[in-house]
């Protein structure tokens, strides 16, 4: 794994037998998941220090990442990414990068927007796409799951939630995909402007002539009374257009690969529809797509590790995920789980606004696929890869199917 950032020598706090040399962001040719599960098998201390990435410590099972979250005073949100280069001196997420008591009312600004109610309202919507996508692939006998699906159905929903244009997709997609792994010399600070101008004019009209979409009721929306400021508009509006476009496509392409390898459960759920949500619960469980991170605010020990202030934390999501302390056999993807609290969506403050969009999409897709394509796998010989970075997905994903 090549890393231009690979920290030569250790700073003098680290107990170097604290280091173990595991790159959050580049996996290589290795399963990301099977990765991070390793950790747990080769007994890797619960904090420990990598030199990627410029150097940070990772927390690794779920009682120090949930520690992690719930220390927002020591573990501050306000720089999530390794290197510290990456980051930049002003916000470029709301809420996401916001510490109490300023999330809080960033927050409240962009939840209503993919609230229940509003996710129920564009149900119907979601059945419809899913549809037209579906019949369009069903007769070809094949498919480029990703292309074709996985960053078609949920992204056109989002763009018709945020009424953006639809001929923009590839162009917003193309700005996510440079933000969650930036190209060699580039940081995210890059397409983040990008995006920013994009939304700078459309925001402009929306204040001047508001519809009924979400980012109509952002702008029009204060903070106890008080006005906000337009750039936080357009930072929130961002963070919202970057979580739409990556983190759902990524696990609805794992859940397609599942139900591919997997003919007994995919008979499972075509027999019992009933346990879809179980299923989608399950497989948001078990391919966690996200790394999420932290910077210490102050010197402190932490479950016996010498941290300092400025010292970054990170941590794949999965890791927590993977625990068997909290999940059984926990590679395995078992629809009939019981259920226990994963970190896919995040915990606390922090739980991701888009949860109940994204259970939705997973379910209707879910729903309409097997349905239709009853019986599918992956394309044979084919060489499935990961993209790696601060989202993992699938490269690829063709699929053959009978019609």
């Amino acid at each position: 794994m090549s890393d231009p950032y690979y920290q030569a020598t250790l700073p003098s706090h680290v107990p170097p037998h604290l280091v173990h040399d595991f790159n959050v962001y580049d996996f290589g040719d290795e399963d990301p998941f099977v990765a991070c599960r390793n950790l747990y098998d080769r007994q890797i201390e619960p904090v420990f220090w990598t030199r990627h990435n410029g150097g940070h410590w990772i927390v690794r099972n779920s009682e120090t990442i949930t520690e992690v979250t719930r220390k927002p005073a020591l573990f501050s949100s306000s720089r999530n990414a390794v290197p510290d280069s990456m980051n930049s001196d002003i916000p470029l997420f709301l809420p996401i990068l916001a510490d109490p008591p300023d999330h809080a009312g960033y927050r409240s600004l962009v939840a209503p927007l993919l609230s229940p109610r509003r996710v129920a309202e564009i149900e119907r919507k979601l059945h419809d796409l899913t549809a037209t996508i579906i019949e369009n692939l069903v007769e070809r006998g094949e498919c480029e799951f990703m292309a074709d699906f996985s960053t078609q159905m949920p992204i056109i929903a989002f763009l018709e939630l945020l009424d953006l244009p639809l001929s923009d997709r590839e162009y917003l997609l193309d700005i996510a995909n440079r933000v969650v792994k930036p190209k060699e010399g580039e940081d995210r600070l890059g397409p983040m402007n990008e995006l920013f101008d994009y939304l700078r004019p459309v925001l402009r009209k929306r204040i001047a002539a508001p519809g009924s979409d979400a980012l109509s009721q952002l702008v029009s929306s204060t903070i106890d009374g008080k006005a906000v400021d337009f750039e936080d508009f357009v930072i929130l509006a961002a963070s919202l257009v970057l979580g739409g476009l990556d983190s759902t496509a990524a696990t609805i392409a794992y859940f397609a690969r599942h139900l591919a390898d997997f003919p007994a459960d995919r008979r499972m759920l075509i027999d019992n529809p009933s346990l879809i949500p179980l299923a989608v619960d399950e497989i948001f469980r078990r391919f966690a797509p996200g790394t999420l991170g932290r910077i210490l605010t102050e010197d402190a020990e932490f479950h016996g590790v010498p941290m300092r202030e400025g010292d970054h934390v990170q941590w794949v999501v999965a890791m927590h995920n993977l625990d068997d302390a909290l999940y059984p056999d926990p590679l395995k993807v078992d629809f009939n789980r019981k259920r226990v609290a994963h970190h896919t969506f995040g915990t606390g403050i922090h739980f991701c606004i888009g949860a109940q969009l994204a259970r939705t999409e997973m379910r209707i897709f879910a729903e309409h696929w097997l349905r239709r394509i009853p019986n599918f796998s992956v394309k044979p010989d084919a060489q499935i890869k990961y993209r790696s970075g601060i989202n993992i997905c699938f490269e690829n994903l063709p699929l053959v199917f009978e019609n």
